[in-house]
């Protein structure tokens, strides 16, 4: 990721727990993640903010 200029999801994770954020929606996932991939992702952001939301298309989020 940060070698294209993404964060990582661990990164994002850490940026909205330090930032007292109330939700955190992970989107703009890499096509070589499939679904058992993107899952792993969202432990692994859940496990740093528990408020994280994996975004899929058509997918509509309350702010």
């Amino acid at each position: 990721a940060n070698s294209r200029g993404h964060s990582s999801t661990r990164q994002a994770a850490t940026l909205a727990r330090e930032a007292g954020v109330g939700k955190l929606i992970i989107t703009h996932v890499s096509s070589r993640y499939d679904d058992k991939g993107c899952q792993h992702l969202l432990r692994e952001c859940r496990s740093i903010f528990p408020a994280t939301e994996l975004a899929n298309d058509f997918t509509v989020f309350n702010v």
